[in-house]
């Protein structure tokens, strides 16, 4: 089996320690009254941007190492709860010990502990295997492809996300969702569907219309220039 120790940050204050933090991007994260007192104390060394949990079983012989970052962080998403994998097990551990790397009050909640058959897994994953996408077209800046779903589904595409992608299902726009951290997920309603992803390099349009009143404006400004030269040579 599978097995997953679950845990959920309600509260954590960690004493100020020397900092790791890049100080250009990190400072980017505060605002308001808090933007001093964090230039403050970076400059003294004294801020700290992350802390680590482990979470061991078998006298530390199995061990696992988590990465928690607070709002100084440049990678912080106010992410609170925490699913760590344990691996793999023919017996799951009957104990499991959490460690914290720094000194602090942290208060944690709804500590769980998960065992997941993979029998089940297996299972299921042939099921889902059962109404995947084929027909698949690449072509530039596009992909398409033909799926057929028994009921509501959602298709997910293992394509890093952008907000440059659009998608279209039997030519229709539908919303694009960003599935599993970093990819793209559209929902399916039941039948078969053709279904096209393309994608346009945010703000281009934009771009490319301040560049023409640019062009417009620098042509504009030697036309004058140029006609008042003339009557100046004539003068």
């Amino acid at each position: 089996s599978e097995v997953y120790v679950y845990f959920e940050i309600d509260e954590m204050d960690v004493p100020d320690k020397t900092s790791k933090l890049n100080f250009p991007r990190g400072l980017l994260q505060v605002e308001g009254e808090d933007r001093k007192d964090y230039i403050e104390d970076l400059l003294k060394g004294e801020r700290v941007d992350s802390t680590r949990f482990g979470v061991s079983a078998y006298d530390m012989k199995l061990y696992r190492n988590v990465k928690i970052h607070n709002k100084y962080s440049e990678f912080d998403a106010d992410k609170k709860e925490y699913f760590v994998n344990m691996g793999y097990f023919e017996e799951s551990p009957s104990e499991f010990t959490l460690h914290f790397a720094d000194l602090g009050t942290y208060k944690l909640k709804d500590i769980q502990v998960y065992s997941q058959e993979m029998g089940v897994v297996d299972e299921k994953t042939k099921v889902l295997a059962e109404n995947t996408i084929h027909d698949l077209v690449f072509d530039r800046n596009l992909i398409s492809g033909k799926i057929e779903v028994p009921d509501h589904r959602l298709l997910f595409m293992s394509i890093p996300y952008s907000k440059g992608w659009r998608a279209y299902v039997d030519g229709v726009e539908t919303e694009v969702h960003q599935t599993n951290v970093l990819g793209l997920g559209i929902e399916l309603e039941p039948g078969e569907h053709e279904v096209v992803f393309k994608y346009f390099t945010p703000y281009l349009k934009e771009g490319a219309i301040i560049s023409l009143i640019g062009l417009i404006g620098f042509i504009a400004i030697m036309i004058l220039y140029n006609r008042d030269r003339k009557k100046s040579q004539k003068e």
